[in-house]
This record gives C-alpha cells, structure tokens and sequence, in this order.
C-alpha cells in the first residue's frame, strides 16, 4: 500500500493535551482584561477610532496568520468584533468601545503567543512551510489536515500557558509532518507510474509483453525505494518518478501492440505493416526525403535517420557561420569606435592645458606689473628719504589709480565723439 498509516497522534497527544484544552481558555486571559480596559479608557468617547483600530488589530492579526499561530485567540478576537459591530449599531458606545478594546488587547497576545510559538517550535515551524511549498495541501488533503491540526494542538498547550508539556509531543508531530513530505513525493512522482504499470497490467502486458513489463516493474519498486529514502531531494525525486513512469507507459504500449499482432490475420498483418509504412514515410515528407517505400521498413529507418542528421549537421553549420560573422561585425564596430574615442580624449586634454598655461601666464603678469609698480614708489621715496610701509603702498597704489581713471573720464568728456579716438592715439 502506497501511503503509511499514520499514527494517531492524538492516542501520543492524548495525555498531554486534555487538560490544556479541555476548555479552552488562554492562559493569560485576566492580564489581556487588564490591557483592554486601559485601551478602553483611551477610547473614551472616540467610537470612531475604536472601531478604527479594532479593524487594523483584526487585519494585522490575519496578515500575522494568528489562525493558525493563536487559534484560541483569533476565535475571541473574530466572535468579539463582531460584537463591538453590532453594539455599534445598537447607539450602545460604551459597550461598543470596550469591546474594541478586547479586540485589541487579544490581538497583541495573540501576536505574543505566535513569537513564543516561533521559539519553542521552530522545526514544526520549517517543515510545515515545506509542506506548503510542494503544495502538500492539495496533493494529500487528509493527511496533511490531521497533521496541522495536531500541530495546533500544540499551539493550544502554548496559549493554555502548558508549554512544559509540549516537549514531547512536538517529535511525534515532526514525524508525522515528515512523513506527510515523504506521502507527498511518492503521490506526486511516483504513483502516475505504478498506476500506469497497474493498467499494463490489467490489460496482460505482464504476460503478452513480458519482457518489457517485467523492467518496467522492476523500476517501478526500484524508484519508489530510492524515493522513501532520499525524499528530500527534489531533483533526484523527479527525475526517479520520470523514468519510472516512462517505463510503466512503455510497457503499456507494447503490450498493447503484441496484442493486435495476436489477433491478425494475414489481411489485417498486411494492413499494419502498410500502416507502420505510412508513420515513416509521413516523417520522410516532413524532412523533404525521396519516397523511400521500395526499400525495408528497417533500411526505410536507417535513411531517414541519416537524413536527419545530415539536416541537422548543415543547420548548426549555418548558425555557426551567422555566428561567426556576428562576431567579426561587433568587433571591427569597436575597433572603428576606438580611434575617434581616443582622438576626442586628446582634444579635451591638450585644451584643457591650455588653458591652465594661459591662466598660469596672466597671473604671472599680474604679478610682475604689481612688483614693477611697488619697487618704483619705494626708488622714489628712498630718493626723498621716506620710509614706505607697505599698506602706504597699497594705499598710494589705489590713490593713484582713482586719479588716473578720473583723469580719463574727464579728458573723454571733453573730447567730441567723432574725435576721441584719434586724440586717444596721440596720448
């Protein structure tokens, strides 16, 4: 038989669980009173934002699937919002407003129990998520139904603030989850070939194609044993369930081919032979092959397989000739691209140097010009025995070029428009 009889877990569970759930109850119920009656204060005369965040509390605690990591709780929190909604209605807004509160208060424990739920169960935790991932859900419905709602058990010992008594249970749990995995591989690899292999034979193959069935058979048991025993490898799990199931449909197939040679006559023998003739020369058309009907079906075989790879050797010469060319387009394109990207790089360093030499060059000037004009006053007033400091240079320097530009302006303005260029020469 294909899928394990699971353990009853609860038959393990049993004498652990009773007492946790026998009515239910979260085990930090007064402290989450407590809370809700400090958040109904804050609520106080405000129904609107109760409801408010009685609605994002009950959103964010699906969001944090508390359904199934605070089952206890989310019931309270469903059974409690829905009756802050109706109190609503009714005009009664305190009682609506305290039972947002609760609301509110359970959803946030509920969110404590899940992170307490993480820590204490984090390996039914992981392969619960493998087992929705390779969708165990919908492949072994019931098996993994039981599981979860062992697991929940679980869970409920946790909000019953039990989880001393969890210890044990979990490795019973993990087990079954594990063995849903394991269910879960063979239903989706392996059972398509031993359901296959099951009709070949119903329909004789093991007897008229034994030869065939006999190998396909023995794949079959081979596979479904490498699968048990490396379940957790995808790859090989798949590839296994393949192969089994290629060899159960071939031997299906032939033993139903044996069949019909069984049951001919020498018209009906001709038929099938002009028939397997016709399948070969419909592939020959599809090759743009010569009518090859006058020779053997084995040599009709043989020259369409030639022709094929001859096809098929000319076909890849081409591509790699396209290639080719490709190739050589793309690289004779960067080597065109290079000259000009080099000659624009040249461009842009000698300018840039010329400019840095021509603003070297003008502050040079400047330079020399300031010292010529310092050492001429200094000659002067050595000359007339003073002593010149050199913020009287400055000085003297800005005086004399104020005087020097009112000068100009003066003589500008005393000179007719059409004239002030040429007595501009003779100064």
């Amino acid at each position: 038989m294909l899928l394990r009889n699971f353990l009853p877990c609860f038959l393990i569970l049993a004498s652990l669980i009773i007492s946790g759930c026998a009515n239910k109850q979260i085990a930090n119920q007064a402290q989450v009173n407590s809370v809700a009656n400090e958040k109904a204060e804050q609520f106080l005369g405000d129904n609107e934002r109760a409801l408010n965040d009685a609605e994002a509390a009950y959103k964010k605690a699906k969001q944090a699937e508390l359904e199934f990591y605070a089952p206890l709780h989310m019931e309270q929190v469903r059974t409690t919002l829905k009756q802050a909604r109706t109190l609503e209605l009714q005009g009664k807004q305190d009682e609506s407003i305290q039972a947002c509160a609760q609301v509110v208060a359970l959803a946030e424990a509920g969110l404590t129990n899940k992170t307490k739920t993480e820590a204490l169960l984090p390996d039914l935790i992981q392969q619960k998520g493998i087992l929705d991932e390779i969708k165990a859900e919908r492949i072994v419905p019931k098996h993994y139904q039981t599981g979860i709602e062992d697991f929940k058990e679980l869970i409920h010992l946790i909000e019953a603030g039990e989880e001393t008594k969890i210890a044990k249970a979990s490795q019973s749990v993990l087990a079954e989850l594990k063995d849903i995995e394991l269910n879960t591989m063979l239903v989706k690899h392996w059972q398509p070939a031993r359901d296959t292999l099951d009709k070949a034979d119903n329909e004789d193959a093991d007897s008229n194609a034994k030869k065939t069935f006999d190998y396909a058979e023995a794949l079959v048991e081979q596979n479904e044993a490498l699968i048990r025993q490396h379940y957790t490898d995808r790859e090989l799990v798949a590839k296994a369930g393949k192969d089994a199931l290629r060899a159960a449909q071939h031997a299906l197939y032939i033993g139903r081919e044996v069949t019909l040679l069984f049951q001919m006559n020498k018209p009906r023998a001709e038929q099938a032979a002009l028939t397997f003739e016709d399948h070969l020369h419909n592939i020959g058309s599809a090759l743009n092959a010569d009518d090859l009907r006058h020779m053997s079906l084995q040599d009709q075989t043989l020259a369409l397989k030639q022709l094929a790879a001859e096809q098929e050797m000319r076909i890849a010469a081409r591509y790699q000739k396209q290639i080719a060319e490709l190739e050589a387009y793309i690289e004779e394109m960067e080597k065109q691209q290079s000259p000009a990207q080099a000659e624009a790089a040249v461009t842009v360093e000698a300018t840039a140097s010329t400019e840095t030499a021509a603003s070297t060059e003008t502050m040079a000037s400047a330079e020399i010009e300031t010292s010529a004009e310092v050492n001429t006053v200094e000659e002067t007033a050595s000359a007339a025995g003073v002593v010149i400091t050199e913020d009287a240079v400055t000085t003297e320097q800005t005086t004399t070029s104020e005087q020097t530009t009112t000068s100009e302006q003066t003589t500008t303005q005393g000179i007719a428009p059409d004239t002030a260029p040429e007595a501009s020469n003779d100064g």
